[in-house]
């Protein structure tokens, strides 16, 4: 009969026995260590920008000199009194410029808002300018989409 130990050396075996316990611990890969967050440190979350307006819109503040009804839209003439922001790829409005808005008959939460103001009464407005190729700025038409009236400041 044929024994084991008679094909290898003695001192092999404990080399065999040595390299597939390095081997089983090696693939266990790194112990993960937990991250703890004390009380007293906090994470910083990034904040998102506020007020982001689409392409093409514009926040202003203005008041309300003339609004006329037409066939299917409102038209009011308002004056720039403060620009709060633009969007992307929208063209400049001059503070103290007056500015043609046009209002759907749909809207009629708006209507109603503009039509009991005064002309000390300001507004906010969020207009979109309307797709027109080759105009100059001061002859742009803008749609209102939406409209509040402004904080009172003195």
């Amino acid at each position: 009969m044929l024994k084991i130990t008679n094909i290898l050396p003695k001192w092999s075996w404990f080399y065999i026995l040595y390299m597939s316990v390095v081997f089983c611990v090696g693939c266990a890969g790194p112990a993960e260590e937990k991250q703890e967050i004390s009380e007293t440190e906090t994470i910083k979350m990034p904040t998102p920008p506020q007020n982001k307006l689409a392409p093409g819109t514009a926040k202003i503040e203005a008041r309300m000199i003339e609004m006329n009804k037409e066939k299917n839209h409102y038209t009011c003439i308002i004056k720039v009194e403060k620009v709060l922001g633009y969007g992307m790829a929208t063209r400049p409005i001059g503070k103290g410029s007056e500015i043609s808005l046009q209002i759907s008959n749909d809207e009629e939460d708006l209507i109603n808002l503009l039509s009991e103001g005064t002309m000390e009464q300001k507004y906010e407005f969020t207009v979109q300018q309307e797709e027109m190729v080759n105009i100059p700025s001061n002859q742009l038409r803008w749609k209102a989409l939406k409209v509040k009236k402004a904080p009172f400041d003195e």
